[in-house]
């Protein structure tokens, strides 16, 4: 009995060693074994397609997103297996290692099949469009990380648990996008004569509409690339796109801003369709064109794809005059959708804060929404509410940083942003610690730091002696950019430039040094360390002097 449970348990271990082999060469993911062994349906529009493609949406449906995705896929088999175990149970977890094993296996060679295809051009745009979608689709959940919204909470990397891997996306990309240079039958393959030169000069993008550019924009932003093959298709892209812009509804018009705007972090910049954008929305702005103007919502968007991207225009000053004296006026405004474009003192507050944050503002953009603003009456927001955070930021950044436009605005608006000063914030992120401020604040609280948590304006201070204003900031993977090098978003990069303002001294503790500290005591050397560079150690010190309050 015993001899055969060893055989089973070097059997699983084979498997084991065969299973994580091909997880890393297909970027592992679980199968539904469920509806594989059912058989998924096929969807109604797949039915145009090829067989090839038909077959390569039925496999992409049978993933199962409902389980969250591993590196390397959890074996059923507990480690280690005791000796007493029923060998009917290994022979099940066996199969399903087995199993899981194979379906891997069909989505790896179906996705091959269909990059052969497309290599030698037997598979059509649409086809080529088709698996891509099947391929977002399968990623949707790691491309929202780019937002920050997800990545927080995983303590793996995202590209690790892609279920699409970047070669084949790549090749599909090439297919549909590069010089298309395969001579017909019967002439030859570089080009020579006329008949040859044509086609090789031909564009593989010329049968693609405009909704086909946008979306390769898009899964060139969301899917997996390597960083040589993401700048060698985005000319090609943006080349074919150039011609189109005026095709797009507002709303198609905006996402291109915002995808080139992502885009251009990781070191893919455009400008000229920054430059053409403005022109075009200009036109729509009365409202009696096939495309409606743009909403206050999607006005936010705007302005903020031109700060991520660095691009600033005079271009731009046509959608300041549209704020200004426009903007809201006639409930139904903002085009194809109709409706919600009336601009309430929500989305005025919200809009406004934006516009300050970019500084893409004008004097009269700003009394006129808060004008708006001044519509709900203050003890109307909640202490912990949004809009109120943005108002307390919307006053602080008014008075630090735009000095000389705040003495500049009417009596009634200064009125308001006093009464705005003088309320209580409380930000609900205070009552909670993260991993790294609970550490920090352990650490140095055996230094007698006070460790004290506090609100100063708009910004919520875990760890911080505000009798001193000293503070330790916690840098966390949320405050930073992906793929950025270390750049802080906007209202992280703020708040230390405002606190420094006001008299504050704030040292940043950022989450990756923290983490590459392997034990208790190379933390507790790096906290000792921290102090004693910026003379802390014998704590208190000395009063900073000068600085604004709050």
């Amino acid at each position: 009995m015993r001899s055969l449970v060893m055989a089973r348990a070097r059997l699983r271990t084979a498997l084991c060693a065969r299973l994580h082999h091909h997880s890393r060469s297909c970027r592992s993911f679980s199968f539904s074994t469920a509806a594989a062994a059912d058989g998924a349906t096929e969807p109604p529009e797949a039915l145009a397609f090829s067989p090839l493609v038909v077959g390569t949406i039925r496999l992409a449906q049978s993933v199962d997103n409902d389980v969250e995705t591993k590196p390397i896929p959890p074996s059923p088999i507990p480690r280690p297996w005791p000796a007493s175990a029923d060998p009917s149970q290994i022979d099940e977890a066996a199969s399903q290692l087995t199993g899981r094993l194979n379906a891997r296996e069909d989505w790896w060679r179906q996705c091959e099949r269909v990059c052969d295809a497309a290599r030698r051009g037997e598979l059509p745009s649409a086809d080529v469009l088709k698996v891509l979608h099947a391929f977002m689709d399968l990623d949707g959940q790691e491309a929202r990380e780019e937002e920050g919204r997800t990545t927080a909470h995983k303590p793996y990397l995202r590209k690790q648990t892609t279920k699409v891997d970047e070669r084949h996306v790549e090749c599909l990309y090439r297919s549909l996008l590069l010089t298309e240079k395969v001579a017909p039958l019967g002439e030859k393959e570089d080009g020579e004569g006329p008949q040859g030169a044509q086609k090789a000069d031909k564009p593989a993008t010329a049968a693609l509409d405009a909704d086909d550019i946008l979306f390769l924009l898009k899964g060139l932003r969301e899917l997996h690339f390597t960083r040589r093959a993401r700048g060698e298709f985005f000319p090609a892209i943006v080349t074919a796109m150039r011609p189109l812009l005026a095709q797009y509804s507002t709303v198609d018009l905006i996402e291109v801003l915002d995808h080139l705007a992502a885009l251009s972090i990781r070191g893919l910049e455009e400008r000229q369709v920054f430059l053409t954008v403005p022109q075009l929305l200009s036109k729509r702005l009365d409202n009696t064109g096939e495309f409606g103007a743009p909403k206050p919502y999607e006005l936010i968007r705007v302005f903020k794809a031109y700060s991520k991207a660095r691009v600033s225009t005079e271009l731009l000053r046509v959608l300041y005059d549209y704020v200004s004296r426009d903007l809201g006026e006639r409930e139904g405004d903002g085009g194809e959708s109709g409706g919600g474009g009336l601009l309430t003192p929500a989305l005025a507050i919200h809009l406004l804060a934006t516009m300050l944050g970019t500084r893409l503002y004008t004097v009269q953009a700003i009394e006129k929404l808060l004008l708006v603003a001044r519509r709900t009456h203050l003890g109307l927001w909640a202490s912990d509410s949004v809009e109120l955070r943005s108002l307390k930021w919307i006053e602080v950044s008014l008075r630090l940083d735009y000095a000389q436009t705040y003495a500049g605005l009417s009596k009634e608006a200064l009125e308001y942003l006093s009464l705005v000063r003088d309320l209580k914030y409380t930000d609900r992120s205070l009552q909670h610690h993260t991993i790294l401020s609970y550490q920090l604040a352990h650490f140095l609280a055996k230094h007698s730091f006070p460790c004290k948590r506090e609100m100063v304006g708009p910004y919520a201070l875990k760890v911080c002696d505000r009798d001193e204003r000293v503070a330790f900031e916690p840098i966390e993977k949320v405050h930073v950019f992906p793929d950025s090098k270390g750049k802080l978003r906007h209202f992280t990069e703020t708040k230390l430039r405002h606190l420094e303002a006001m008299g504050w001294k704030v040292y940043t503790v950022a989450f990756h040094e923290w983490g590459r500290l392997r034990d208790y005591q190379d933390k507790a050397d790096f906290v000792r360390r921290l102090l004693r560079e910026n003379g802390l150690l014998g704590f208190p010190v000395e009063p900073r002097h000068g600085g604004t309050t709050v």
